[in-house]
């Protein structure tokens, strides 16, 4: 049995070879990640030619996802590659380049001096450093080592509640988008999200390409959560990223907002992915341990469309057996059917005929047990809504538009395939048997229910719910 959940994998030093993409498309991975963090822009261009290249020999509708790197704070070089802090030392934080040691690290980024005052808390290296600003003396900050531990080169410094005129789309990352938009990726991800206004910046950049990219807003920061119906409404899907949300806000509330998240993204019909630490300890080992496999059956349980997987993939040593961990945790936990009787909760104030059409093919899927929904779309929005209620049977999304069977990629349970465009409804009808039957989703004799907007070719309206035996 095939998974709903959709996987969403990193590629990196590890697995950006053809070998290694097509080993991990075929143990279930439905999303490519780019982190434009890490690596040069040629290096990813060569890696989305080669994903091109081994989805269209495979005829598989694969998502690419660029995840642009945002205003990520970052301490300067250390001397020897390493360095130790010891709980209770003194460590001035000063501003420039240069070698940082035990007493002193330097910061290039004037954001840190302008902003940071006496009590102030830094977090660095994913949070498992804390520091406090004991003084400010001009651009150099002395501060308090509250909880000490290794640091490296160039790790992560969060500051909890990142003034807003510090801007989500940085200019690397318009540099990064200017250059990237002709790659016709289909999804970018912005890092840092606070606000709509930071996803509308982001639109209006890429408003001129066709097709632009889907964008997905990564919450990651506490101001997001004040605002979030809003942020998800501006979105096209939505990443939890829990490494730095879980820095910067109290480690113990990551599961609730996790929940509260994918309610939301649900509710809005917007796909949503789980990440970070998903299997992090089979980056060096081939078994995950037991919390981890609980974590990923957890973000299912939750209801999330994706889960993504970060370092396991990128520079893991067991980038397959993640995939294939994954994919095995996520078969078993689906044909729980945990969503069932929950479905019509999702209507309450929705006065959509197109939500209730939706709603009426997965209700009658389900009382005559019939074994699959078939959503013919244009814009992917049909789809979506079916998914939104998680269905237990499959959901075959048709559409003759490239870009709206990539999208869908990322949506639980759907698959995606092309049809050509269909001039009556007969026509329809027909080609749908067909393809169900080709796919083995169906067999000869089977009923099926068939969503579609009526007339044909109008994005947006889903109006039409039929019940066909094949």
């Amino acid at each position: 049995m095939e998974k709903k959940t959709k996987i969403v994998a990193t590629l990196g030093p590890a697995t950006a070879n053809e070998q290694s993409i097509e080993n991990l498309l075929d143990s279930g991975v439905n999303v490519f990640r780019l982190n434009f963090s890490h690596g040069i822009l040629s290096d990813h261009h060569r890696t989305v030619e080669l994903i091109r290249k081994i989805r269209t020999r495979k005829d598989q509708i694969v998502g690419i996802l660029g995840d642009l790197p945002g205003p990520k704070l970052r301490i300067g070089d250390i001397a020897g590659g390493e360095v130790f802090l010891e709980d209770g030392s003194d460590l001035v934080i000063k501003k420039g380049s240069g070698e940082g040691t035990a007493e002193g690290l330097f910061i290039n980024e004037d954001v840190v001096f302008e902003n940071l005052r006496e009590d102030d808390l830094l977090f660095l290296n994913d949070g498992l450093i804390r520091i406090r600003v004991v003084s400010r003396k001009n651009e150099n900050l002395t501060c308090k080592v509250e909880r000490g531990g290794f640091l490296s080169s160039r790790k992560g410094l969060n500051i909890p509640y990142l003034p807003d005129r510090f801007p989500a789309l940085t200019e690397q990352d318009q540099a990064i988008v200017e250059t990237v938009i002709t790659w016709e990726l289909d999804f970018l991800a912005l890092s840092f999200v606070r606000s709509p206004v930071d996803l509308q910046n982001l639109r209006n950049l890429i408003k001129n390409h066709d097709p632009a990219p889907a964008l997905v807003a990564k919450i990651e920061k506490p101001q997001a959560l004040q605002v979030l119906g809003s942020i998800i409404r501006e979105s096209d899907g939505v990443m939890i990223a829990r490494g730095d949300l879980g820095v910067e806000i109290p480690i113990e509330q990551v599961p609730y907002w996790q929940k509260i998240i994918i309610r939301e993204c649900r509710k809005q019909c917007k796909p949503v992915i789980v990440a970070t630490q998903m299997l992090e300890s089979m980056i060096h080992s081939p078994i995950p341990t037991r919390a981890e496999v609980s974590d990923v059956a957890g973000a299912i349980y939750d209801g999330a469309d994706a889960v993504m997987l970060s370092g396991e993939t990128a520079i893991g040593a067991f980038p397959k057996e993640c995939v294939m961990m994954v994919s095995q945790i996520a078969r078993f936990i689906e044909q729980q059917n945990m969503f069932s009787g929950d479905n019509e909760s999702w209507l309450d104030g929705e006065t959509d005929t197109s939500c209730a059409v939706a709603f009426g093919a997965v209700e009658i899927a389900r009382k005559l047990n019939l074994p699959l929904i078939v959503t013919c779309t244009y814009s992917g929005s049909t789809a979506r809504r079916v998914s939104r209620f998680r269905p237990r049977q499959p959901v075959l999304a048709l559409s003759p538009v490239r870009s709206t069977l990539e999208g869908l990629s990322l949506c639980y349970g759907v698959i995606p395939k092309y049809t050509p465009v269909f001039d009556t409804q007969e026509a329809l009808v027909e080609e749908t048997t067909k393809i169900s039957l080709k796919t083995g989703l169906a067999c000869k004799g089977d009923n099926i229910v068939i969503t579609a907007g009526v007339p044909l070719k109008k994005p947006g309206l889903t109006n039409l719910l039929q019940v066909e035996r094949i």
